[in-house]
């Protein structure tokens, strides 16, 4: 068996677990910058997202590998499946964007929560396009 051969629930515990792991990653953040009273471990906190971020642009990268083999094999793509690669894809340019912005455009480093919200809300409408629906379906059979 092919370690990244298509399994419906193992994906969707990824795709559920890359939600989760983006949650905490903007709770980080959050705590760093949305205080009124400042933090009193910045670094941490700094560190903290950084790292999760790391985490989540590399988790992101295995699941799209597990969904490109998927997408290999397949000859026709129905429209929700369209919108979910669609999405998927525009999940990579924007960090893509936030990378960029975080390490070269320093001007442009007020806007970087905008993105990293963006991001957020695409890989929910990821999970629950699919990744909830199937599980939901899987459980109690509907």
């Amino acid at each position: 068996m092919n370690f990244l051969e298509y399994h419906p629930v193992t994906n969707s515990l990824l795709a559920i677990g890359l939600f989760g792991l983006g949650i905490v990653n903007t709770i980080f953040i959050v705590l760093l910058i949305g205080r009124a009273i400042p933090s009193k471990h910045p670094n941490f906190l700094r560190w903290a997202h950084r790292i999760t971020g790391y985490i989540f642009f590399a988790f992101y990268l295995f699941i799209s590998a597990v969904m490109f083999k998927k997408l290999s094999g397949i000859n026709y793509l129905p429209p929700k499946g369209t919108i979910h690669a669609y999405i998927g894809s525009s999940i990579f340019l924007l960090i893509i964007i936030k990378i960029c912005i975080n390490r070269f455009f320093k001007k442009f480093y007020n806007r970087l929560p905008m993105y990293g919200v963006l991001i957020l809300f695409a890989v929910y409408f990821q999970v629950a396009l699919y990744a909830a629906l199937y599980l939901y379906s899987a459980l109690f059979g509907g």
